[in-house]
């Protein structure tokens, strides 16, 4: 199976060849590669943590809260909502039995601290460069809630099968948002099908905080309104 659709793949000898080449732009990608395989759709992706990572999961996380894990950050600044309204859509979700945890690598340390020195000690916990894949996958597993930019952290908490809340600016969420009952997309701009991305951080700004509040509070049961 080749999904960057390069030369050497007509080449080598196999008995099934699947090559991701010229796909069907009216379709989202996980459509394009279901037609790939020849396929009317692709089954919902799984992931499995193991046993080890549940335990260290346990071990970062407190046992008699509902987690909230905001991921803040992406590999493009244009995909990336502004911290201070993590900070302010926390602060507008904050209920006695809630506690959130920022999910960031180490280089992403810096806007993790922003956010856990903005919130009440006891009600923040920062996980920046202290997970591996496994562990932060774990750590959905265990949480009520994630919210995050179009990013693999996203599609991972989806796939974990937990409620999600995706923040879309420049990026395009009907070809690469996951999808499902448990997922609600925010986003600032409504794209065509074949639409290529906008590469424009402006577009994650025009994006509310109760935009996405609104988007959380469809699956949170919190008594403020």
């Amino acid at each position: 199976m080749d999904l960057r659709g390069s030369a050497i793949s007509y080449l080598l000898l196999v008995k099934q060849r699947y090559i991701f080449f010229k796909p069907d732009k009216s379709l989202s990608k996980a459509g394009q590669l279901a037609a790939m395989l020849g396929l009317d759709y692709l089954p919902p992706t799984r992931l499995w943590s193991s046993e080890e990572a549940k335990q260290n999961a346990l071990k970062l996380l407190p046992a008699d809260k509902q987690i909230i894990l905001i991921a803040p950050r992406t590999n493009s600044t244009a995909k990336d909502w502004p911290v201070e309204r993590f900070v302010e859509l926390a602060q507008q979700l904050d209920e006695d039995n809630i506690v959130f945890a920022v999910l960031a690598s180490q280089a992403q340390q810096e806007t993790a601290k922003a956010i856990v020195k903005a919130l009440p000690e006891g009600k923040i916990i920062d996980l920046s460069g202290k997970t591996d894949l496994l562990t932060a996958y774990a750590i959905m597993e265990r949480s009520r809630l994630f919210i995050g930019n179009d990013s693999g952290l996203l599609h991972m908490a989806a796939a974990s099968g937990i409620d999600c809340v995706g923040i879309y600016g420049p990026s395009n969420d009907k070809v690469y948002a996951p999808s499902g009952k448990h997922v609600r997309i925010v986003k600032s701009y409504d794209f065509a099908m074949d639409e290529k991305e906008k590469r424009d951080h402006s577009y994650m700004l025009k994006i509310t905080v109760d935009m996405v509040q609104e988007a959380a509070r469809f699956y949170l049961k919190l008594t403020k309104s």
